[in-house]
């Protein structure tokens, strides 16, 4: 329990803030809340982080709350120990945080004269064995620069003479006077007044995001330089896949292998990002590519309709749902009380050297022979009796009592 001013409060604080004696807990308060007020002072937009961290309170709008108003000083004002940070964009700021490259402030300042950067504030982090904030006054349009390990990605940050770090305008940082989760203090080490964002950090870029760009605006300018030949038009990243499902669409269609070729190679040349060059140099690819589709067998089932002009039958292969489902059909008479039990033993009996047919496959094959719940197994009555009803002349019978059932398919081009 912390006195303040106003009124004695009591909260949870933090384990480890919670167990220094009453003394030190006193002076991290006033610490803390001193560098809060010295921020708001300078007209800095700050918010409360937790104790000895950078995450926002829990709850809160993290650095939507940030205001440089004695508003935002509440937490402090009621004894919580929190870390006070500042948002940089709003406070028209952007600090270079140096993470590694320097053990001192000594070797920092050399490198600035090296590399002509203004003498500005500098705040130690509190990261081992060195690290600093370097203030500027000004603001980045670009988004902040830091490093991404990702296998797609690999960027390395802020990297200049052997110093590497992050650049950062549209984050937060703790400001001098908060704690480091180490336990150590965000100190002054060379106080100077803040120094104008250089123009060229303003503008710095990893090279890799330049080179992204370049290439990307390569492509714009193609586009409004008036090469229509890449719009519209499926780009060379997506070609085999979109061919594929095309010629996979016209063997659905029920076209032959010949006819397919011709369609895609076409297709190419008409829809694709240099299609004229890939179709030529690309012909063997599409050709092993279209015979593979045309080698699967065409399984759509539909109605059988009248052999017409400009047809095609396409025979049907039995999936293995099909096939269990023909043989309830013809091994089961309508009105016939079976148990899953009675099915399974009467199919190990027709099929000995076969396993006995999962029971999702067994279930969709006794709705397609359509069984039916009539009752209850006497031998155990939480086990459903099964009665396969409907007329044996009905379609649905008739197709599962044939296993050569063939299939139309009416196309426009004619007979094959």
């Amino acid at each position: 329990m912390i006195k303040t001013k106003s009124k004695t409060v009591s909260k949870t604080l933090p384990p480890k803030f919670r167990v220094l004696p009453t003394k030190d807990r006193v002076r991290i308060l006033n610490q803390l809340t001193v560098a809060a007020k010295t921020a708001v002072a300078k007209g800095w937009h700050i918010f409360p982080c937790i104790y000895e961290g950078k995450i926002p309170f829990k709850g809160t709008h993290g650095s939507r709350d940030a205001r440089a108003h004695e508003s935002i000083l509440s937490k402090w004002r009621t004894g919580q120990p929190a870390n006070p940070a500042i948002r940089l964009d709003r406070s028209g700021l952007t600090v270079l945080d140096i993470d590694s490259g320097a053990s001192s402030v000594e070797d920092v300042l050399s490198w600035m004269t090296r590399n002509n950067i203004p003498d500005t504030l500098i705040v130690a982090s509190g990261r081992s064995p060195f690290g600093c904030h370097l203030y500027f006054q000004g603001v980045r349009t670009l988004p902040d620069v830091q490093p991404n390990k990702h296998l797609k990605v690999r960027r390395k940050g802020f990297e200049l003479d052997g110093i590497h770090g992050d650049i950062k305008c549209h984050g937060h940082v703790i400001i001098a006077g908060g704690l480091h989760k180490s336990g150590s203090t965000y100190t002054v080490v060379h106080d100077r007044p803040i120094a104008p964002l250089p123009q060229w950090l303003k503008n710095w870029e990893e090279a890799s995001v330049k080179e992204a760009k370049a290439k990307y605006q390569r492509y714009v300018d193609k586009v409004v330089a008036g090469r229509t030949e890449f719009k519209n038009l499926i780009p060379a990243g997506e070609r085999n896949s979109f061919l594929l499902k095309e010629a996979s669409h016209l063997h659905w269609r029920g076209l032959d292998e010949l006819s397919i070729l011709t369609a895609v190679v076409d297709i190419c040349k008409r829809f694709c990002e240099e299609g004229e060059n890939y179709a030529k140099r690309k012909e063997a690819n599409l050709k092993t590519m279209v015979a593979w589709v045309a080698k699967h067998p065409y399984t759509r089932l539909v109605r059988p309709k009248p052999v017409t002009t400009g047809s095609v039958v396409l025979s049907r292969v039995d999936t293995p749902k099909d096939k269990l489902a023909g043989w309830l059909t013809s091994r089961f008479t309508l009105g016939e009380q079976v148990s899953i039990h009675t099915i399974l033993v009467r199919f190990s009996t027709d099929h000995p050297d076969e396993p006995a047919p999962p029971r999702m496959t067994l279930s969709r094959a006794m709705k397609a022979a359509n069984f039916r719940k009539s009752g209850k197994d006497p031998a155990d009555k939480r086990l459903p009796l099964w009665t396969r009803v409907g007329s044996p002349d009905s379609p649905k019978d008739i197709v599962m009592l044939s296993s050569d059932v063939g299939m139309v398919r009416t196309f426009a081009g004619g007979a094959q």
